[in-house]
Order: structure tokens, then C-alpha cells, then sequence
């Protein structure tokens, strides 16, 4: 079987047309005879498996026998199977996924139990059948995406290719339907496009929860197959990407821009059509755009500019109940087609996540992932801190130290050290030698700007896990290779910050929320950059929070 000679131990199981399987866990699916339906994407019955993932966290996938497609892979399965198979029910081959995923449980006490624990009850391991799924934390695609995922995959006209911009608040689901818009787009009815290109390209414009990178990244990516879970199961490798550094656009609104607009620059001159090919039936690569979820204000018009910028075909527009977003026509070479649609309904998941915890989950992913064949696989056997790491001496390696976000302008070189240390940074390469403005002897000026994005690019995230008092050694952590690591020659390190999981030993120390007592062998009470339960103990201990919903007595 293709894809899964791996694969020791499966289950086939028969779904008559109609009926469904609902799951918790991750495993790999083959459609052996038959059509399902699984997250909004039909799958056709084929050789190839697909890896699931469903986290608690997230709302059950449902597998739907769907009545259509006479499509049959039965020779792969031993004869005296194939006699017991009745002949017009869908047949599905379950296996282990084998990909190491469910070793995130143990890096934090909050993803405990998030695959709902490693025993199964089919003898399946990751597997794990729910035969009554509570109502609230089924996923159910909503008809108003069904209908607007269909605009989408009958719009081919190569001289008006399709852009496709998802824009909404948070809350609407807007992620998961640019996660099943693309997923579709690469399903049959754009098979002969994918036959020529292989791909969709998909930007994602959300630097707190980005669809295929670690959070912190603009991203450009091509997508060449259909990916089944939540973000943190499929980080990827970009075509391009750059590194802003922070959750949000309102850090740097203009280099925000600027970043959107040269990923659409190289969608449109690298990938958009098939340099090497002009013909008169060359069809064009479809884009599709995920914004952020900010729909007021300074977002508001982040978003319309991003609208003109992609001069889109569609734009999908997730409205709440209590808001219907009224657009405004940007200026663009095209009328694109507004498609209002309904929130996906709210889930109510066994393990309850906020942002900041699944940008947390999202970082840990990436840096305990590899890549292999082009499929991602987990290892937890080594804390991050516990991981060889890479030494690197800037006055050598580096044309340049950018600190961006609040740090940028108020760090003098005396403290550089004590800053990079224990930070998070991005690995950019630059296409040609900076200009240096600061000293020869180091490559660090107080309040450098960000390097340009038409010149640059994100290579990967790195976790500085020592830095010298001087910054003349760094020690760094990255799951990317040596060969990528040569390349960098500017770190930037911005306002997003490693999660406290990614400091401390999960294998010698069972956390809780009080402080361990050792971490490493030293005394968990003297290291630094760790904090537990800061509570209220101290006036100005907390990060201060912006109020901006507080209104003048005049204005009430």
C-alpha cells in the first residue's frame, strides 16, 4: 500500500452511504472503496493515506459515507476480506499514524490528555471512537460554506484567476474555513490543475495564529496536498516568509504592509503561472488569503489595504449575528465578488486553549519537529534546553542584531547580551551585505530598522539558550538544519517570547503550577527568566494592559 508500508497493524471498517465515524486521536486514513467526506473535503478512494489529527482541543471530525463515486481499491486488501466487504458500502482503512504527535502532551501540563490519552479502544494506537460526541464539539460545516466553497471551485477563468481573501473576527472560524477552502481547492475539481502545477498557494496574514508557520511569521506557502487538523500539526516549510516578531500588525502597521505586499509580489511573478509553459490553456494557481482576525480601526484598514493589494476575485466575509460587517468597495483593478457567510458555530472542547496557549502549543511543535518526506514527526525525548545547540560568534556569522518591538530603540549595546539571552529570535537571510551603520567591531546599532522584505527572507525561529554578557558567543536552538543555519546572516528578535514549557525539564519534573524544585540540577528558585504564578504580590509586577473601550463622560 502506498503510504503506509509502515503501517503493522490496521483496521477496515465498512460505513454503509450516509452514516459516519466520529474520533478523537491521530491516525492515517485510507479510502479504500467509496467517497468520505471528513472536515468539508471529499475524498475519493485512492492508494494514498492521509494523517488526521483530532486534538481535544478542537471540535470531532466526523468521517460521512457520502452516496457517489464508484471508485474501488479493494485489491490492495487480502482476498478473504475482499469476500466479506458488502458491495455498495464505503470502505475505510484506518492505521497508526506513527508521527510522534502525542509526545506534545508532556511538554506542558496544559496539553495533557489533548489526544485524549494513548490508549485506544479499536487497538489502534491514537485512536479513539466516539460513539456519543457531545452536540456542542462536533465539527459541522455550516451551508452558507458549502455554497461559497463551491463559487470558489467552479471560478477557473485564466484571465480572471482566482484570489480568494477570508476576512472576519476572531471567533467566526475564519482559519478553519481558509483551512477547508484550501484543502478543497486541491480536491477533484481542480485535479487537472493540480496535475499541471501541484499546488494551491496560500498567504496567511495572521502572525498570532498562522495556518502553516510558527507564530510571529508572514507566510507564503505552497500547498500540494490536504492537511487534516489544527495548525500546530502542520507547520511546514514556506515558499517565502518574513519575521515580524509579534502576534499582531499594530507593533509596525507599515512593515506589516510592507512584508503582505512583497508576498503577493512573489505569488504573482513566481508562482501565480507556469513561467516555463505558455500556452493557451495555461490555468492560473489559485491564492487564497487568511487576514487577521482585528476588524476594527487601524485592522479595518489594514484589511481593505490588503484587499487592494490582492486585487482578490472573492472575498469571504464571516459575519457574527450581532455585526454584519459593512464593506467598503477598496480600490482594485477588479469588482471582487463579496460573499457574506454565517460563524462557524462555537465549539466547547474537553481541553479549553486561548491564543496565547496555542501559539505556545504552536512553538513547541516547531521546535520539536522534523521533516521527512514531506510529512512532519514529533520528539519529545530531549527538552529543548537539554538539546545540542548551535555556537555562533556575530562578529563572524552576522551582518546584523535588530531588536523590533518595544526593544528596539532602548537597548544600548552594554545590555545587548542580557537580552538576546533566553529570547526568541528569526533567522533571515538577506540578498546581499547590509548596509553597516554600526560599529565594524559588532554588528548591532541601537534602534536599526528591520531588514527590507524585498531583500529578505525568514529562514526558521531559534531559541537563544546563552548568549555572552558581551553577545560575543551565542548559543542557539533550531530544528533547522546546519546548510539553512549558514545562510542567516541577520537574527531579529521581536516581541513574541518562548512559553515557560520551552525552559524547563519536563523529564525529570512532574509541573504543576507551584514551582518545581529543581530544574537541570540547579535550584528552580535562582534560575532565570522563569516565573510561576506572579499573582498580585507587587504594584506594576503585571504586564500592563491597555484599556481603549473607556469612554469620556462626554462621550457617554
Amino acid at each position: 500500500m502506498s503510504g503506509t508500508n509502515r503501517c503493522r497493524v490496521g483496521v477496515v471498517f465498512t460505513i454503509p452511504q450516509g452514516s459516519y465515524l466520529r474520533f478523537h486521536g491521530h491516525i492515517k486514513l485510507m479510502v479504500i472503496s467509496g467517497t468520505v467526506e471528513l472536515l468539508g473535503v471529499r475524498i475519493h478512494a485512492s492508494p494514498h493515506t492521509h494523517n488526521i489529527f483530532a486534538p481535544c482541543s478542537h471540535p470531532t471530525p466526523s468521517i460521512t459515507a457520502l452516496n457517489e463515486g464508484n471508485v474501488s481499491e479493494a485489491r490492495l486488501l487480502p482476498l478473504r476480506i475482499r469476500d466479506l466487504l458488502p458491495p455498495s458500502a464505503t470502505v475505510l482503512g484506518l492505521f497508526p499514524s506513527m508521527t510522534g504527535v502525542e509526545s506534545l502532551e508532556q511538554v506542558s501540563p496544559l496539553f495533557r490528555g489533548l489526544f485524549c490519552g494513548r490508549s485506544s479502544n479499536w487497538k489502534i494506537p491514537g485512536l479513539q471512537l466516539q460513539v456519543e460526541p457531545s452536540a456542542h464539539n462536533v465539527f459541522v460545516l455550516p451551508s452558507s460554506w458549502m455554497q461559497a466553497i463551491s463559487q470558489a471551485e467552479k471560478h477557473s477563468d485564466r484571465e480572471d484567476p482566482f484570489i480568494g481573501v477570508i476576512h472576519g473576527p476572531k471567533g467566526t472560524g475564519k482559519s478553519t474555513f481558509a483551512r477547508t477552502l484550501a484543502n478543497s481547492l486541491t480536491g477533484p475539481v481542480f485535479s487537472l490543475l493540480r496535475d499541471r502545477f501541484g499546488a494551491v498557494a496560500f498567504l496567511d496574514c495572521d502572525p498570532g495564529q498562522s495556518e502553516f508557520s510558527p507564530p510571529g511569521c508572514l507566510s507564503l506557502h505552497l500547498v500540494d496536498r490536504i492537511y487534516l487538523g489544527p495548525p500546530f500539526t502542520h507547520i511546514i516549510k514556506p515558499f517565502i516568509a518574513h519575521y515580524i516578531g509579534s502576534a499582531s500588525a499594530k507593533t509596525d502597521p507599515q512593515y506589516y504592509l510592507s512584508c503582505i505586499q512583497s508576498l503577493l509580489g512573489v505569488f504573482a511573478t513566481e508562482i501565480q503561472y507556469d513561467a516555463q509553459t505558455q500556452t493557451d490553456n495555461l490555468r492560473a494557481i489559485p491564492l487564497v488569503i487568511n487576514t487577521h482576525g482585528w476588524v476594527k480601526g487601524l485592522g479595518a484598514d489594514l484589511t481593505r489595504q490588503i484587499i487592494s493589494l490582492a486585487n482578490p476575485s472573492h472575498v469571504f466575509d464571516l459575519q457574527t449575528s450581532e455585526v454584519v460587517h459593512q464593506h467598503h468597495s477598496p480600490d482594485t483593478a477588479r469588482e471582487p465578488l463579496w460573499i457574506p457567510m454565517e460563524a462557524a458555530p462555537l465549539p466547547n472542547p474537553s481541553i479549553k486553549l486561548n491564543a496565547v496557549d496555542l501559539r505556545g502549543l504552536s512553538l513547541m511543535s516547531y521546535f520539536h519537529s522534523r521533516w521527512d518526506m514531506g510529512e512532519s514527526t514529533w520528539t519529545t525525548i530531549k527538552p529543548l534546553a537539554s538539546m545540542p545547540p548551535w555556537e555562533l560568534q556575530p562578529r563572524i556569522a552576522l551582518d546584523s542584531i535588530i531588536l523590533g518591538g518595544s526593544d528596539g530603540g532602548i537597548v544600548p549595546s552594554s545590555e545587548l547580551g542580557n537580552t538576546l539571552s533566553g529570547g526568541l529570535v528569526g533567522l533571515v537571510e538577506v540578498e546581499s551585505i547590509l548596509d553597516r551603520k554600526h560599529s565594524p567591531m559588532f554588528p548591532y546599532l541601537q534602534g536599526q530598522e528591520l531588514p527590507s522584505p524585498l531583500q529578505s527572507r525568514c529562514l526558521g525561529l531559534a531559541f537563544i539558550r546563552a548568549s555572552a554578557p558581551d553577545a560575543a558567543w551565542l548559543h542557539l536552538t533550531t530544528p533547522e538544519t546546519g546548510a539553512i543555519l549558514a545562510r542567516c546572516r541577520v537574527i531579529v528578535k521581536g516581541e513574541l517570547e518562548l512559553p515557560v514549557s520551552g525552559f524547563v525539564d519536563y523529564a525529570t519534573n512532574d509541573l504543576v503550577d507551584e514551582v518545581p524544585p529543581t530544574l537541570f540540577g540547579v535550584d528552580s528558585h535562582g534560575l532565570p527568566y522563569l516565573q510561576w504564578r506572579t499573582g498580585s504580590s507587587a504594584i506594576g509586577g503585571s504586564k500592563r494592559r491597555v484599556r481603549r473601550n473607556v469612554q469620556r463622560r462626554g462621550q457617554v
